[in-house]
């Protein structure tokens, strides 16, 4: 592909920020990225005051990178609210288009999810549009971003649903576009989108590539914008092959012209249907790649969650089980800490299991401590991640309480991986010989039988709504603690008599328990 010639980014603040007034396509992409990676800190006083819409504009935008949803958010409400305050009309409207449009993307976030979100975005976004059609001069002095901004609106209406607003918002906005090639393609695109929404996939992949094939005064951004729309929508029906290839293209641009951002984006993307297409190799190597771009720019958002989740599935898969602990250890702590506690749980348990697949029983039992942890009241899990580190812990004397995990979970290793025949060579050394007397096994016994006592509290003290899961998880601690009876050969040692009937929530039965 032919090197496209890009205008310079400017290298001050100020200068940066008055660039990106008036800025579109792959010129507002390079704009934000250089802010990511020189001002990712620059507070709003490193400025001048007429550079302050534009600085908060972008500061939001690095802060939705950075993975501040909320903070990105406000700082959008903000830039919107002194936009007005100072008659900016377009750039109040592209604000709060950043803003709303963000919020019809994460609709399956749990803050918002249900038709009555869906009913408010929608008027939110009509209200965008409003503003901007009621007033024309504003437009006509800054044509570019008013055509940028209702091409993003209708982005937002189609990924709701709200297909009439949108394409009344695309025929509004063909009024208005300036004759730029590039700003007409973005118009298409939108129009392409809306197709695809709306169930007309094969139309909309047929568009796109036609698009595809324009000239444009800015062809970066018509080749990652066109390439990024048909590999979604070639992933959504099935034809990964194609989907990566585009993915591919618009990773390698995005990289090869100081787009760092944007490439992570693009490889998690490339990933997914690499993943489908069992290229699990490429994908660890990707993965890789992304991840620690990722890092060197500070990014830690749910896009960074995704790939460490995918990497670390990806090592198991492939029986690098001593490199999938090491990396699902280093995510989960940095999902703990950055109050994603749901993602944590998933990288810790995945951990623990790759640690109990490469023998390495300690690291495995403090894994599933950590996820009893933040389970917090969620009381049949944190009782499941109770009784898995308990069997844990026996496993680190050599004893071998059972299983009920699926065979895939142990992930064996595929012979011809490199990195997963040293491990299995390293394991083989590691054998352990349980000797039940011995001061370490009834030590470990003790803390296995301490862990599901509170294990077993949990369990009884469940609400109504949880009680078959809670039996469905009684019936395993029974069966682990049978089997430690068997082993200590403590025949009174106290079992609940009945697997399937559910806790009582009474506290005299409790009691009697």
């Amino acid at each position: 592909m032919q090197r496209f010639a890009l205008p310079p980014v400017p290298d001050s603040l100020d200068e940066l920020c008055e660039a990106y007034t008036d800025a579109t396509g792959s010129y507002a992409w390079r704009l934000a990225d250089r802010m990511l990676q020189a001002f990712p800190n620059a507070p709003l006083s490193a400025v001048a005051p007429r550079h302050a819409i534009s600085f908060l504009r972008l500061r939001a935008t690095i802060l939705d990178a950075l993975g501040d949803v909320s903070a990105c958010r406000a700082i959008f409400k903000f830039a919107a609210t002194q936009a007005a305050g100072a008659g900016d009309i377009v750039s109040q409207a592209a604000a709060l288009a950043q803003l709303h449009v963000d919020r019809s993307f994460r609709l399956d976030d749990d803050t918002e999810h249900g038709s009555p979100f869906v009913g408010d975005i929608r008027q939110d976004l009509r209200d965008i549009v409003n503003l901007l059609l009621d007033n024309p001069a504003a437009m006509a002095q800054n044509p570019d971003l008013s055509t940028a901004t209702l091409a993003h609106l209708v982005h937002g209406f189609a990924l709701i649903g709200a297909n009439a607003d949108g394409r009344e918002t695309l025929d509004q906005a063909r009024v208005i576009c300036p004759e730029k090639e590039s700003l007409k393609a973005s118009l298409d695109l939108a129009d392409a989108v809306l197709l695809a929404c709306c169930g007309q996939i094969d139309e909309a992949l047929e568009f796109g590539e036609l698009i595809l094939g324009r000239d444009s005064e800015d062809p970066l951004a018509l080749q990652v914008e066109v390439r990024e729309f048909l590999g979604t929508w070639y992933r959504a029906i099935g034809r990964h092959v194609d989907a990566a290839n585009h993915l591919r293209i618009v990773t390698d641009l995005c990289r090869d012209y100081d787009l760092p951002y944007m490439a992570v984006i693009a490889a998690m993307e490339q990933i997914s249907s690499l993943v489908e297409l069992n290229k699990t190799e490429i994908v660890v190597d990707l993965a890789s790649w992304a991840l620690d771009v990722a890092h060197d720019l500070g990014i830690n958002n749910e896009v960074v969650r995704t790939l460490d989740i995918v990497l670390v599935q990806s090592l198991a898969s492939l029986g690098r089980h001593i490199q999938a602990v090491n990396c699902a250890e280093i995510a989960g702590t940095r999902a703990r800490e950055h109050g994603d506690v749901d993602t944590a749980i998933v990288l810790f348990e995945m951990g623990a299991k790759s640690a109990r697949a490469s023998g390495d029983q300690a690291r495995a039992a403090n894994l599933y401590g950590f996820c009893a942890e933040l389970a917090g009241g969620e009381i049949s899990l944190r009782a499941r991640f109770l009784r898995k580190e308990s069997a844990a812990i026996l496993e680190t004397v050599g004893l071998k309480p059972p299983r009920r995990e699926l065979p895939e979970d142990s992930c064996a290793p595929f012979p011809d991986d490199p990195a997963a025949r040293l491990e299995a060579e390293t394991l083989q050394h590691l054998e352990i010989t349980p000797d039940v007397k011995s001061i370490e096994a009834r030590t470990a016994l003790s803390l296995a039988k301490d862990l599901l006592e509170e294990a077993l509290s949990l369990l009884m003290s469940t609400p109504e709504g949880e009680r078959e899961l809670a039996a469905q998880e009684l019936a395993k601690w029974n069966e682990l603690r049978t089997w430690m009876a068997s082993v200590e050969g403590d025949a009174d040692t106290s079992i609940v008599p009945n697997e399937s009937a559910p806790p009582p929530s009474d506290s005299s039965e409790e009691g009697k328990a």
